[in-house]
């Protein structure tokens, strides 16, 4: 199965906002709607999106959805703070037949793809990262590329 791991993008500082309620900034937006043109030259287009529901991450996701014409869905245990063990529950009452997109916020991006792969990584702002994996329990997958937002950009 395909699983790419999607951070929001660029969002509002948090002073004087609740977490939760942070959106994205103009700027944000504006790089998205660059960045979803690479996506499709490169061929993104997964069977189903879920996405946490914070503003930032509901907010990308809408964006990416609206532009590629994909489903998604909100998912409340995919806020700050998601684990493996949230993704896998998630995977088993979907049943996706192919490739699954998950937006959500980091750490929690970088500890999956470690836990899924033994790989580190430092997820930018807007990167998508595509992994192949065992979908039965999670148990293990195999890292496959990592587009940063300029890189999606560029294509």
């Amino acid at each position: 199965m395909d699983l790419y791991f999607i951070r929001h993008g660029i969002a509002e500082e948090g002073i004087g906002k609740a977490d939760f309620d942070r959106r994205l900034t103009p700027e944000g937006r504006y790089a998205l709607r660059r960045q979803v043109i690479g996506l499709q030259r490169w061929g993104f287009a997964p069977d189903m999106m879920f996405t946490s529901p914070y503003a930032r991450a509901l907010e990308t996701t809408q964006i990416l959805s609206r532009t590629l014409g994909l489903k998604h869905e909100v998912w409340a245990t995919l806020g700050c703070g998601c684990t493996i063990d949230d993704v896998s529950e998630m995977l088993t009452i979907y049943d996706a037949p192919g490739s699954v997109a998950i937006v959500g916020h980091q750490p929690d991006l970088s500890e999956m793809v470690h836990h899924l792969t033994g790989k580190w990584v430092d997820v930018a702002k807007g990167a998508v990262i595509h992994l192949k994996i065992n979908r039965l329990g999670l148990l293990g997958g195999t890292f496959m590329e990592m587009l940063e937002p300029e890189v999606q950009m560029a294509y």
